[in-house]
């Protein structure tokens, strides 16, 4: 049995604020570094208002702690 190469499917990075400012920019450089290192497409998708409400309950669930 051989392990499969992770990631296998593209991944999305989240920034949540709006685009255009120094996060939006700052992600999207992260995410190209990242996609050349893991040769797997990695997306910034923005999240903003009710939207990071339920990914934080969705980060809260994995039992993933900040800091």
């Amino acid at each position: 049995m051989h392990a499969q190469n992770y990631p296998t499917k593209p991944i999305k990075l989240i920034a949540p604020l709006p685009p255009g400012g120094s996060t939006d920019l700052l992600a999207r450089l992260i995410a190209q570094k990242l996609s050349e290192a893991w040769g797997q497409q990695v997306k910034v998708e923005i999240i903003i208002n009710d939207e990071i409400e339920k990914w934080r309950k969705v980060v809260q669930a994995t039992g993933v702690k900040a800091g």
